[in-house]
């Protein structure tokens, strides 16, 4: 919030940023004390109007000091149930809570400690990823921490145990070493009898590839005789 305000008179920021992370600060204090405060904001031609406050959903309301705003929150309007999702993040609550009982097909793909679903975002996610038809792209924006890498492996797991091949991209080489170590202790865990490689390149493994392939991409060839 410090960055977004000293950056308005820079110009490295702009009255989004800083509607948006007031918003932000005003739903937490909320979701932790169940209270629902107010903020009296200067009325300042560098700081959001009114307008601009209620674009970014915030109430504002004009008083002798400037403006009050107070955060306005928001969930899917057809599924109530992402509310205590939101909640749950807003609360800085990282931890799961398994409260929503998994589909069977979660649980076969899984395997058995599966029991539960994360959160409902999370059966949202995984119901749309297991209806959608060949070829479909679904985009599940969940908050960390949440279960997208299990969404991910209850589509494609299964596929591996029929003899097919499952290919999961992801942006970067540390998150893809993470994501073999966290399979392979998760088919470690469930007795899967999925082979995986034996040994796992680690990130010294990989900067010595890529310094080789320079080399050989540099190296000038040899003078012909």
């Amino acid at each position: 919030m410090r960055d977004a305000l000293t950056g308005l008179a820079r110009g490295a920021a702009q009255w989004r940023d800083v509607a948006a992370l007031t918003r932000q600060v005003l739903l937490e204090h909320q979701a932790r004390t169940n209270v629902q405060e107010a903020l009296i904001v200067p009325l300042d031609p560098t700081l959001p109007d009114a307008r601009q406050w209620e674009s970014a959903r915030c109430a504002t309301l004009p008083t002798t000091r400037g403006l009050r705003i107070s955060a306005k929150p928001w969930a899917p309007s057809d599924d109530e149930t992402a509310e205590a999702d939101l909640r749950q993040v807003y609360a800085g609550e990282s931890r799961r809570v398994l409260t929503v009982p998994a589909d069977p097909f979660w649980t076969e793909a899984l395997g058995q400690q599966f029991t539960h679903y994360t959160s409902h975002g999370q059966r949202q996610a995984a119901r749309t990823v297991a209806t959608a038809p060949p070829g479909a792209t679904v985009i599940a924006c969940l908050p960390t921490g949440q279960g997208k890498t299990e969404v991910a492996w209850a589509s494609v797991l299964p596929a591996t145990r029929q003899g097919g091949v499952a290919i999961m991209v992801v942006p970067t080489v540390v998150l893809a070493l993470d994501m073999e170590r966290r399979l392979r202790q998760h088919l470690h865990d469930c007795g899967d009898a999925a082979e995986l490689p034996a040994h796992t390149p680690t990130p010294a493994d990989w900067t010595t590839r890529r310094r080789r392939r320079s080399a050989a991409i540099s190296a000038p060839p040899n003078n012909a005789s």
